[in-house]
């Protein structure tokens, strides 16, 4: 198998027009991979730090190439073993993730290069995993809390296709209510103002009113509320957890844990929500526990910041019972490696795989849609079908042709 035989890092521009890291990995065969590195807006308070994305080039060019050269692109465990060493802290924070992920990823990629094989597949190969589903894509078409500049507390409302659509159809889904969500917001005088994950961000709008318009839009769209398209909020909590209490300034609402468990349980009344993520702030365990145990035989009670793709997190979060799904952001942890370790450790409890993006990502990297696809994931979820977020989306839908034209390779793809 090939070596390592050259490493180089420059910085390049995210969809928020934010610096970021770009590394270049290639191997002795000539095989060439790239590994670019999302921002996000809301992060818990557990994930992995990242460094300045000029000192993350630095330390890429200058400390971490000479240390990887002449090693086997293909021990991607071995190599991700190094990174973690060289850090030597709990968080990355010498490092940092940026620096770390970035030759992770990157690796991979080149890797996949060299044996001609889909970045899925040869993924699939070194986790020893089999695909058996396709990810379903959520759709983040309502964009608030620090994803937006709108007053609207929660930061993300979903349009969330039925589990047994194939995934042309799921992505028709989300196209179309895009659209005509943006006509039904114009015809009411709304702004079409877009957030950081492309989703519009209208003004003056409450949760029930977001998910109400939102419904709207789905049946107009010609879609069956219940049946093929429900909707999904990702409250992150910790963004508006204020001294004890959830205030919520739109509704002039300033709530505690039982207050707050009440309100989406109206919520759900209401609406045809079967996804709630961080419902509560990252430190509220208790709340976490109480919805779980009421809502989590409906709605998937989705951790991100409780668990922040991190083992140990997941670990306190299941002793608890805090949740029945997690968020997977590999930027969080800082290698590919502990991401699969924190998703085969999430399978193992039989907790539903949300892969996902984040707000200020690298605009032309598509990873995370060859790794939903290679670790089984559930769901994958990359903003609004619209802008930058497409390109993931597509990837999806060009890896879902792939597989559908190898005969027999597996009827779940065949829905």
């Amino acid at each position: 198998m090939p070596k390592i035989s050259n490493i180089h890092a420059h910085k390049v521009l995210n969809s928020r027009g934010n610096w970021t890291i770009s590394t270049e990995v290639e191997l002795e065969d000539g095989s060439k991979g790239h590994g670019e590195i999302p921002e996000g807006a809301s992060k818990g308070g557990f994930e992995a730090k990242s460094v300045d994305p000029g000192l993350a080039v630095d330390l890429i060019n200058h400390n971490l190439g000479p240390n990887f050269c002449g090693i086997e692109a293909s021990d991607q465990s071995g190599v991700d073993k190094r990174l973690i060493e060289l850090d030597n802290t709990s968080d990355k924070s010498r490092l940092g993730e940026n620096t770390t992920l970035s030759v992770s990823l990157a690796v991979a990629n080149a890797m996949a290069y060299s044996l001609r094989k889909p970045l899925y597949r040869y993924l699939s190969e070194i986790f020893k995993t089999r695909q058996e589903r396709f990810p379903t894509p959520l759709f983040n078409v309502i964009n608030g809390g620090m994803h937006a500049r709108n007053g609207l507390s929660f930061q993300e409302f979903l349009v969330v296709p039925a589990r047994n659509l194939n995934y042309e159809k799921a992505l028709d889904i989300g196209a179309k209510v895009y659209k005509i969500l943006g006509q039904v917001l114009l015809e009411r005088r709304f702004s079409l103002d877009i957030g950081d994950e492309g989703g519009y961000s209208p003004k003056e709008f409450s949760a029930s009113s977001a998910l109400g318009i939102l419904c709207e839009s789905i049946q107009r769209s010609g879609f069956k509320l219940y049946e093929e398209v429900f909707v999904g909020i990702d409250a992150a909590s910790n963004s508006f957890y204020k001294e004890g209490s959830y205030v919520i300034p739109e509704e002039r609402l300033s709530l505690d844990s039982d207050r707050l468990l009440s309100y989406y349980e109206v919520l759900k009344g209401k609406y045809p929500l079967i996804y709630i993520e961080d419902p509560f702030a990252e430190g509220d365990f208790k709340a976490w526990s109480l919805f779980n145990e009421k809502f989590g035989g409906s709605v998937l009670v989705v951790g991100d910041d409780l668990t922040v793709t991190n083992v140990e997190r997941l670990n306190n979060a299941l002793s608890h019972k805090c949740n029945n799904a997690v968020i997977v952001k590999p930027n969080q942890i800082g290698t590919l490696t502990e991401t699969y370790q924190f998703v085969n450790k999430a399978k193992e409890n039989n907790l539903t795989t949300i892969i996902s993006h984040r707000s200020g990502e690298a605009v032309e990297d598509t990873f995370i849609a060859d790794f939903a696809v290679a670790i089984n994931a559930d769901y994958l979820k990359a903003g609004a079908p619209a802008h930058e977020r497409v390109a993931k989306y597509n990837r999806l839908l060009e890896i879902y042709g792939e597989i559908n034209n190898i005969e027999g390779y597996c009827n779940l793809y065949k829905l």
